[in-house]
């Protein structure tokens, strides 16, 4: 259980509060600060970058580069050279409408906090929508979007991965929508392919 500790603090007005720090969000953010404006970035994410260009594991830096990860870190040395007011790890858990501008409440290190913006930009990019299907609340079933948030965090790959819409395998099973989507009528032993050496159905 959370406890929130203290009340809530107001900070200085802003000019342009950006939610979300992913590419758009993140440059949008950038495009305000060239026009001279008190900008602060919120991500519930450590660094910027977003699900596409989410930032390496202190864990992984030495691991290859990929044009997503360079790409990601060309935008956070970006938003670091434009001194951007980046507020990482906060989540936002009301947002109110005022005369002037709009009071933005948030949760961050255990604080709970309001600010109040005048302009207000919501980048908060997609959604996975895992569908609700037979076994997906079981212990070790991830959504495509959530398994590839581990890869290119934390660099962590599954082994003997497979994808199976009818669960006939008891290996891990793996839903997505547009890049990889089969029917459970359609998954058979043949409908298959091979990538990197592991079998998925």
């Amino acid at each position: 259980m959370l406890h929130l500790c203290g009340t809530a603090q107001m900070a200085d007005l802003i000019d342009i509060l950006v939610v979300g720090a992913g590419p758009a969000g993140a440059n949008a953010a950038l495009a305000a600060a060239r026009h001279g404006k008190h900008v602060v970035l919120l991500d519930e994410q450590v660094k910027p970058g977003g699900q596409i260009w989410r930032a390496k594991d202190s864990s992984i830096l030495s691991a290859p580069q990929t044009p997503e990860s360079s790409a990601g870190d060309a935008l956070r040395a970006q938003i670091t050279k434009a001194q951007i007011d980046h507020r990482g790890s906060t989540r936002i858990w009301q947002i109110e409408r005022q005369s002037e501008g709009w009071d933005v409440h948030v949760l961050r290190d255990g604080q709970v906090e309001r600010l109040t913006t005048k302009a207000l930009v919501l980048a908060t990019g997609a959604h996975e929508f895992v569908q609700p299907i037979p076994g997906w609340t079981k212990p070790g079933v991830f959504g495509l979007a959530g398994a590839t948030a581990l890869f290119k965090q934390n660099l962590i790959f599954f082994q003997n991965l497979s994808i199976n819409i009818n669960w006939r395998s008891e290996q891990i099973f793996v839903w997505g929508k547009n890049c990889l989507l089969y029917t459970s009528d359609a998954a058979d032993e043949e409908d298959s392919v091979d990538l990197g050496g592991r079998r998925i159905i």
